[in-house]
């Protein structure tokens, strides 16, 4: 008998449990998760921790869902932005009026990068394959160079003879060939026409020699010292005349790169104004020679001209310049005036600036 009544009440308790729960589901939201109750999930932390865990884990799918389709609206959003954008942007022809290369369309742009090669090669920028320690390290061209850096010296100094350009590049590269030898064939590509790597190799050594006599005149700016950083300015500005940034770009990876140029052998800063104004000079005295020793090898005058492709890389190497030198830029600017109007700014110089001033 008492067991009949024990389970009579149990199924009376379970009924009474069924009748509670389905009054609370009914009072409740129209869902535990209703979008509109930020507590939602916080409710769950009040049920009874046994058999839980089900309820648990369905609230934080729920909740991740909710987060993803967030996520994913604001994607969408973005997106639509992006393709709004897009459809605003008007392409403009690679013969047009433009700065960066994306507002080329792709096939423009494949079109100014292959120019942009052949400009590279007609100036001498070239970047070899160069044996380190760590073996080959690969630059853009470099396959040009391969088989000038593994022929013998002997063979090698042959070509140049024969006033071969890629030859000379290469021996500016070889660790056999010795830094008077070098010295003298950067200036026979000047006699040739080049800057390019010539331009480089000339600053990086005058550069160089500022700051061994530097170390060895006790730290102190000599007339020495002085020199070899007119001389390096003066490389640069030969070459920017030219149309080709390269010289002040390795000046300013010098002191980019290099505290002590920063601090001490800054050309801008070290150098007075009058030296400045005497680089201006400088430079054309290299021209000078440059056209005499052309006359004399019965080679024609030089006649650079500004390609488009040119114009935009030397907007762009500029602008990277006030970027990324500021201080170095402006003292220049002021002190060459309208002698090196190649460093004056424009609009789209600006805005290279800007993209190298926030890197």
């Amino acid at each position: 008998m008492s067991n009949k009544v024990g389970d009579i009440m149990k199924k009376l308790s379970i009924t009474f449990i069924v009748i509670l729960v389905s009054t609370w589901i009914a009072k409740s939201p129209n869902s535990l998760f209703d979008e509109n109750d930020a507590s939602s999930v916080a409710k769950l932390s009040i049920l009874p921790k046994s058999g839980s865990n089900e309820i648990q884990a369905t609230a934080s799918r729920v909740e991740l869902s909710d987060r993803k389709a967030e996520d994913l609206d604001k994607e969408t959003l973005s997106q639509d932005k992006y393709l709004n954008v897009a459809r605003q942007r008007e392409l403009v022809d690679y013969s047009g009026d433009w700065c960066t290369l994306g507002q080329l369309s792709q096939r423009d742009q494949s079109y100014a990068q292959a120019e942009l090669e052949d400009w590279k090669v007609s100036v001498g920028r070239f970047a070899f394959n160069v044996p380190t320690e760590f073996g080959y390290q690969g630059y853009d061209n470099s396959y040009v160079a391969n088989p000038y850096l593994e022929i013998s010296k002997d063979d090698l100094m042959a070509y140049i003879e024969d006033d071969e350009p890629i030859a000379m590049f290469a021996a500016l590269d070889r660790y056999d060939i010795e830094l008077r030898e070098q010295f003298e064939i950067a200036k026979q590509l000047l006699v040739l026409g080049y800057t390019g790597k010539a331009i480089q190799h000339l600053v990086i050594h005058e550069m160089t020699q500022a700051s061994v006599k530097y170390d060895t005149d006790s730290s102190t700016i000599t007339d020495r010292v002085k020199q070899h950083l007119s001389n390096a300015l003066t490389y640069a500005t030969y070459s920017l005349r030219n149309y080709d940034s390269i010289g002040f770009i390795q000046l300013s990876n010098n002191i980019e790169t290099n505290p002590k140029f920063e601090e001490h052998l800054n050309p801008a800063l070290v150098l007075s104004e009058g030296d400045i104004a005497a680089i201006s000079d400088n430079a054309k005295q290299i021209s000078g020679w440059v056209k005499s020793t052309r006359f004399e090898k019965g080679l024609p005058p030089l006649d650079r001209e500004l390609s488009k492709i040119a114009k935009h890389e030397l907007d762009r190497d500029i602008g990277m310049l006030y970027g990324k030198e500021p201080i170095f830029m402006q003292i220049l600017n002021q002190n060459f005036g309208d002698e090196l109007p190649q460093l004056e700014t424009n609009d789209c110089r600006i805005r290279h600036s800007q993209v190298f001033a926030r890197r």
